[in-house]
């Protein structure tokens, strides 16, 4: 799965080198496990309605949360986890929040020809990865 993303992550991240991006990756799989985003929830919840209560805006990062941790598709969630992280570091025309809320309601979000390009890079890795499993 790291070998896939790592592709991704040294493609669409300037100036790393393949060991910067596989370490980029490994954090990023840290902070994936950890699931260390609230502020960046927080944040776009607040963008959509800023009278959200506190227990609001937990209540969905949970949901979130819960969403991402399914263990039979941690691969494809990782591998958006990623994509938000790019997005955040490249300021595009999504927030990070935002686009981690619309993953776990199902949904990818259209907005930019960046978050098209990730859908098909998702459905490389998932070629990839069904490839390496029929491999043994």
């Amino acid at each position: 799965m790291f070998g896939i993303i790592t592709e991704i992550v040294g493609e669409y991240v300037p100036n790393l080198s393949h060991t910067e991006a596989e370490d980029f990756v490994r954090n990023e799989y840290k902070s994936f496990k950890n699931f260390s985003v609230l502020d960046k929830i927080a944040q776009a919840l607040k963008r959509m309605n800023p009278d959200i209560p506190e227990a609001g805006v937990s209540e969905i990062f949970e949901a979130v949360r819960k969403r991402f941790n399914d263990p039979e598709r941690e691969h494809q969630y990782f591998l958006f986890f990623v994509i938000s992280r790019i997005i955040e570091l490249r300021n595009l025309s999504i927030s990070r929040g935002t686009y981690l809320i619309e993953i776990s309601r199902g949904r990818i979000p259209r907005p930019s020809r960046f978050v098209r390009l990730f859908q098909m890079w998702r459905q490389i890795a998932r070629y990839k990865m069904a490839k390496d499993r029929m491999k043994g």
